[in-house]
């Protein structure tokens, strides 16, 4: 997996779930890059069902 960190100072690593791979790579670019990487899961935010009609009204 290739991820630039070169444009942002912090983001999310959104998934399902997160092996122990996953903390030692955002440990990695902390350390390395100095960036703060938040495991997220994806049931967190909006995008394991399509858009209601506002929302496809508002973003699209």
């Amino acid at each position: 997996m290739y991820m630039d960190v070169g444009g942002f100072d912090n983001g999310y690593l959104v998934a399902q779930d997160f092996s122990g791979g996953a903390k030692v790579a955002i440990d990695f670019i902390k350390n390395k890059h100095n960036k703060e990487i938040i495991l997220a899961k994806h049931t967190d935010f909006p995008i394991t069902h399509p858009p209601s009609d506002e929302e496809r009204s508002e973003y699209y």
